[in-house]
């Protein structure tokens, strides 16, 4: 999501990307929002924000649009926000992987990690994050610097630019 793309999103738009952000699925936003009469309808516009945005999935577009300050922070206070907690390496492995693009299945296949083993990797770190959901929990990361988020357009940073 370079800055352009950020600055071409609609205050609809915006709204819609907040609900994301806050873990709400298209039925919940069609069920909270007067924007969107159905869940079909919601789901389209998700659809249509993740093309326009070029994010991957949700979570994605969660990290990039709070590390841009469109989501201004989790919908609730979380302690990890007051005293950053220590994350075990998988869990941040998540996290970055979400940042970077990568859907759960491919951050599980990545750490050669069963399913079952996924899904309590991912409580335990919305138990660390003080978080109820995965998109809460990349808000959480990243206003704690927990993970890097790397915004398309921007620069790479020196060390991975000079690569060759």
């Amino acid at each position: 999501m370079s800055n352009g793309v950020l600055r071409d999103l609609t205050i609809k738009e915006v709204a819609l990307t907040n609900l994301i952000a806050a873990g709400l699925t298209a039925r919940d936003i069609a069920h909270t929002s007067s924007a969107y009469n159905s869940t079909e309808a919601a789901r389209k516009a998700i659809e249509h924000l993740l093309r326009k945005t070029g994010a991957g999935h949700r979570l994605q577009l969660t990290a990039w649009a709070t590390a841009a300050k469109i989501v201004p922070g989790p919908v609730r206070e979380s302690k990890a926000l007051a005293c950053a907690p220590k994350i075990p390496p998988r869990m941040l492995e998540i996290l970055q992987g979400w940042t970077d693009g990568l859907a759960t299945e491919e951050i599980r296949h990545g750490l050669g990690t069963a399913q079952d083993s996924m899904e309590t990797y991912i409580r335990t770190l919305q138990v660390h994050l003080d978080v109820d959901c995965p998109e809460q929990a990349v808000v959480v990361a990243i206003l704690a610097s927990l993970v890097h988020v790397a915004l398309p357009g921007a620069p790479l940073p020196a060390a991975l630019g000079s690569a060759p």
